[in-house]
């Protein structure tokens, strides 16, 4: 690990039913390559915050801010207080991650970095082995005059890229991230979370004492509990592109209002654009978030003619047990509403997180007694458009997604 002077300068749905440096002698690194999908998006890093390190046409951006109470510094951006992550213009395709840094217990240092290249896939598996040093103050050095401090453990790392799980920030929020497990020595040594449009956001221990003998007899700390960092709160989305709504009315002559369904993609508008029995409303909203959106359909199986969208991983996973039901993949990106307070008085609508706005749902009623029409959900940001349409039928079911402003 460098010094600081050194790092400065250089369901309604269902009513009807850090690597080495490669050219140096410290680290060696070694990459099994996945076919998985990419997960670029989640392995980010910070640039263009103290001075213009960003790569051409980066975007700059700040690490996310996170807290740790056990720690010397309770709170702050990963990259200030706990890691160290950068890319350079030199090169634009790799993240360097460096060691942790100002934990309580006793951290050993490493000059080198974990090299994440880009593309990231899922799946794909790092292996090093780390020369450890003991630092100096700030770090290992070099320090201007002090050269580095002596080579002192050896340690073989297997680092493993996993798929997307649901993470909470301390606020509630909710965020897509990729567990990045750390096997040290052998052992299970410590799993950090990287949040998609994010980066480094939670750390959690692995550290069982029972591995002890597995290193060397002076190995001076592991990674305790107390010491993790989580989240504090999602900052303001990212608009990642429009959802244009559509509406049916010829093929679907019973339904209230019309059939309506959400363009995500060029693919999906180019299509019902070409489709005479189906026309733009007008209306829409941006999406762009930290969580995915499933989409479901139903007339391929036997199920209702119609498409469900939903952002909410319980009852996306619920969804796929349903045989008459298609998986059709993650469409898009949103927020998730905040948790309610335990104490939030009966009908309290849920906040949206920083930057967000609520999209609502309203479902057609088709589950009703006597109801001929096939089951279908529109979903709007304009709260007089659910009065409305609740005035013709349908039902109001709350915010169930927040989308850009």
């Amino acid at each position: 690990m460098s010094t600081r002077r050194e790092r400065d300068k250089h369901s309604c749905w269902f009513r009807v039913a850090v690597a080495s440096l490669l050219t140096t002698a410290f680290t060696t690194h070694a990459m099994a390559q996945s076919t998985n999908r990419d997960l670029s998006d989640y392995y980010l890093y910070a640039c263009g915050v103290e001075f213009d390190a960003c790569p051409s046409g980066a975007v700059r951006r700040l690490p996310p801010i996170v807290a740790a109470p056990a720690l010397p510094i309770p709170a702050g951006r990963v990259w200030e207080r706990y890691f160290y992550i950068e890319t350079s213009r030199l090169n634009p395709n790799q993240t360097l991650v460096y060691r942790p840094y100002a934990f309580v217990q006793p951290v050993p240092c490493r000059i080198e970095s974990t090299t994440l290249d880009r593309p990231v896939f899922e799946g794909a598996i790092i292996r090093e082995s780390n020369r450890w040093r003991w630092g100096y103050a700030e770090g290992c050095g070099p320090d201007f005059f002090i050269g580095p401090s002596p080579v002192r453990w050896t340690l073989d790392d297997e680092i493993s890229i996993g798929a997307p799980v649901r993470r909470r920030a301390l606020d509630g929020s909710e965020f897509d991230a990729s567990p990045m497990s750390i096997v040290r020595a052998g052992a299970p040594w410590a799993t950090y979370y990287w949040g998609y449009k994010i980066g480094l956001v939670e750390t959690q221990s692995d550290w069982n004492d029972a591995n002890r003998s597995k290193f060397p007899a002076d190995w001076p700390g592991f990674p305790p509990s107390s010491e993790n960092f989580k989240l504090t709160a999602l900052p303001a989305p990212w608009a990642e592109g429009e959802v244009t709504e559509y509406a049916n009315s010829t093929d679907f002559p019973k339904q209230p209002d019309a059939q309506y369904f959400y363009a995500a993609s060029d693919a999906d508008r180019a299509l019902l654009d070409a489709l005479p029995n189906w026309w733009r409303t007008g209306r829409g909203f941006k999406h762009g978030g930290y969580v995915s959106v499933c989409r479901f359909y139903g007339g391929n199986n036997g199920g209702p003619n119609t498409h469900f969208y939903s952002a909410s991983d319980t009852e996306c996973n619920w969804l796929k047990g349903f045989n008459f039901l298609s998986y059709e993949g993650q469409t898009f990106r949103v927020n998730l509403p905040l948790p309610l307070a335990a104490n939030a008085p009966a009908g309290t609508r849920p906040a949206c997180p920083v930057g967000s706005i609520p999209l609502y749902r309203l479902y057609n009623n088709a589950g009703a007694l006597g109801k001929t029409y096939v089951s279908n959900h529109r979903y709007v940001t304009s709260r007089s458009e659910v009065e409305a349409a609740v005035s013709r039928g349908w039902l109001d079911e709350g915010t169930v997604m927040c989308v850009p402003e």
